[in-house]
């Protein structure tokens, strides 16, 4: 792996190899691979980059709208994932930053396509919408396509920035607070009428601390380890944890 690396064409400051790797267990299939598409692997050491804090506070977002950002390698034409006839990729040497906003799953469970006819149910229980994501979109604009994740920017986070006071940077860490992993989209990227696919890390909270305690020869004390509760607050620091979430 190689931590903090914004530039393909500039030589990575750190490489890490990967000890050990734990996928979920429910990952099996199409329809749970959108459900459980997330993994936690063990790096032979620290990494210098900083840090970022998990959110494990369930009821967050909350208001539609809520402004995120989302970060990829992943093309910034669409490719064959447009549909088009001759698409082409381009995958981009500068790692991408793009913003993102917050969907509520009982507006997610019912998105619909007019123009194919695609949607993803009819209602909170007849979808194929799971509380496992989190939903995004991209912000309202006038064009026909949306703001989107694309291919290659699946595992890449979706954060809120500037979620913490700046106090908590005297720590080590940043003051962003990850949300989700970028899982992909349907339909095409950019399509604004089907929301994007996201794992949505607070629902896994209890999965991520009981593989974080195995894994790591140095947890972060808010995980509780000796008893493997898995914290309501998002306080949660990992400097000296040598976990990191991946797709």
């Amino acid at each position: 792996m190689h931590p903090g690396r914004h530039d393909l064409d500039i030589p990575s400051e750190e490489k890490i190899d990967v000890l050990e790797f734990e996928r979920h267990p429910e990952m099996e299939g199409e329809q749970s691979a959108a459900d459980f598409d997330i993994m936690i692997i063990r790096l032979t050491q620290s990494s210098t980059a900083k840090p970022v804090r998990l959110n494990f506070n369930n009821e967050f977002p909350v208001d539609p709208g809520e402004s995120l950002t989302m970060l990829g390698f992943g093309s910034t034409l669409g490719g064959v994932a447009t549909g088009e006839a001759n698409a082409v990729t381009e995958m981009p040497k500068i790692l991408q930053r793009a913003d993102t906003v917050y969907v509520p799953n009982d507006i997610c469970t019912i998105a619909r396509d007019p123009d194919t006819g695609e949607r993803y149910g009819v209602s909170d229980t007849k979808t194929i919408v799971s509380d496992h994501w989190l939903c995004t979109t991209g912000p309202d604009t006038t064009s026909e396509l949306a703001t989107s994740t694309c291919f290659g920017d699946s595992g890449g986070p979706i954060l809120k920035e500037n979620y913490f006071n700046d106090a908590v940077k005297a720590n080590g860490e940043t003051n962003d607070l990850l949300l989700a992993v970028i899982h992909g989209t349907s339909g095409f990227c950019g399509n604004k009428h089907l929301p994007l696919w996201n794992q949505r890390v607070s629902y896994h909270k209890q999965w991520i601390v009981d593989v974080g305690c195995e894994l790591s020869n140095a947890p972060p004390v808010e995980w509780n380890c000796d008893n493997r509760v898995a914290p309501e607050s998002n306080s949660v620091y990992f400097a000296q944890s040598s976990l990191n979430l991946v797709l």
